[in-house]
């Protein structure tokens, strides 16, 4: 029988070494796909994009076939390598073939796949969907039998087994990240929107409401003739109550007093749209859902024991999504106001996130609501002269207080060095 060619045997084994590469870069690269961008593609005819996604469904099974591809090709070029080492090599040689292959293949087939990971699908991911989608085929019965003794080790040991699940659902958190990406061809005014709309179910109307003690409004009780509470109104639509929020009769809206120039309770309430009453705990994204499906504008927030805690409106909610509705200037020109010097004037009322959003600032918000909470918590008292304090890389200079909370702060962001 005739030995093969030198020539033959150095071509079998680049060849394999090849496949070893192959199989190393396309693990790195298959499961560095985006997966919603290949379902797009998939969704619109491109068989590629079909073809990767089928093997991305089933993870476990994909990742066998990689490691078996990649170790017996692997152990055939070192086969391959042995071989050629006793017909033309010395001795010295023979041994150390093998270990020098499978390191040459583990430093260059790792780079080369963080390399070809970053570059577009159509360069690697589609052309090699092919290929891997046959070697899948042909090592099934092998992968199957594989997993199936994995599954029986893990149950062995106590260890539930991993299942195949699809990933057509993807999470928020794959959802935001897919967002954040820098290769989305998206203008960053409807990134921001978009990952606002996914904020929407880690924020509650807590966060958002107009307090209770900001909130103005018609009291029937008042001495103040009802034309002059409303005339002195700055809104357009005001909760109509008795003495405090707590007896809250309904919601008016203004322009359905128009051209009225005499006004008595009876036909105030009338106006008056029946008040809905949710739960301060509600995130935005199902009251959002609750406005649209009830055609409210407007609710009032209430605590566990029923108590009112203030108002939150659809457009507080979707100031949340899209920003401010008006410039820093106007948009709560008594909460916080530019010192011109770099530093800002901020009353203690002015809520957290609001400052944030208006000022591009990242106060924490996970704790206190306000300014005033923020202060109050860290310090732990009021204290009777000025104290600068920081909180992360922002200083927060207390320029009046009351006995009771924090009127106003001097702020500012600190350089960093």
């Amino acid at each position: 029988m005739d030995t093969p060619s030198p020539l033959f045997q150095l071509a079998l084994l680049l060849s394999l070494l090849g496949c070893a590469a192959f199989f190393i870069c396309a693990r790195t690269v298959l499961f560095g796909l985006n997966r919603y961008r290949l379902r797009h593609r998939a969704r619109q005819g491109h068989r590629a994009a079909a073809r990767l996604i089928a093997l991305l469904d089933q993870p476990q099974r994909l990742s066998a076939t990689l490691r078996i591809g990649t170790i017996c090709s692997t152990m055939a070029a070192s086969v391959t390598a042995t071989l050629l080492a006793l017909r033309h090599g010395t001795t010295g040689t023979l041994a150390p073939s093998p270990f020098i292959l499978t390191l040459a293949v583990l430093m260059l087939a790792h780079p080369l796949g963080r390399v070809l990971a970053i570059m577009p699908p159509p360069l690697f991911a589609y052309p090699a969907s092919w290929p891997l989608t046959l070697v899948s085929s042909a090592l099934s019965p092998l992968t199957r039998l594989l997993l199936v003794i994995g599954q029986a080790l893990r149950r062995a040991i106590g260890k539930p087994a991993e299942g195949n699940e699809p990933h057509d659902a993807p999470s928020l958190t794959e959802l935001r990240a897919a967002l954040q990406a820098d290769d989305l061809p998206l203008p960053d005014e409807r990134r921001a929107m978009l990952l606002g709309v996914l904020e929407l179910d880690n924020v509650s109307v807590d966060d958002i409401m107009i307090p209770r003690h900001e909130i103005t409004g018609i009291d029937l009780l008042s001495s103040t003739p009802l034309l002059e509470q409303i005339r002195a109104a700055s809104h357009t639509r005001l909760p109509v109550y008795r003495n405090n929020l707590n007896q809250t009769e309904g919601i008016l809206h203004m322009r359905r007093l128009a051209g009225r120039s005499e006004l008595n309770e009876a036909t105030l309430l009338q106006a008056c749209d029946a008040p809905y009453f949710v739960p301060q705990s509600t995130t935005l994204a199902n009251q959002l859902v609750s406005f649209q499906q009830h055609k409210y504008r407007t609710a009032v927030v209430v605590d566990e024991y029923g108590e009112a805690m203030g108002i939150v409106t659809v457009e507080d909610i979707l100031e949340e999504i899209v920003g401010d509705l008006s410039s820093v200037e106007t948009a709560h020109p008594r909460e916080f106001h530019s010192l011109g010097d770099g530093t800002w004037s901020i009353q203690g009322s002015a809520y957290l996130r609001e400052v944030n959003r208006a000022l591009g600032w990242q106060l924490p918000v996970d704790g206190p609501k306000t300014v005033n909470g923020l202060v109050t918590e860290l310090l732990e008292n009021i204290p009777d002269c000025a104290v600068c304090l920081q909180v992360g890389r922002y200083r927060l200079e207390i320029v009046q207080a009351s006995g009771s909370r924090v009127l106003e702060v001097r702020a500012w962001e600190a350089q960093q060095h």
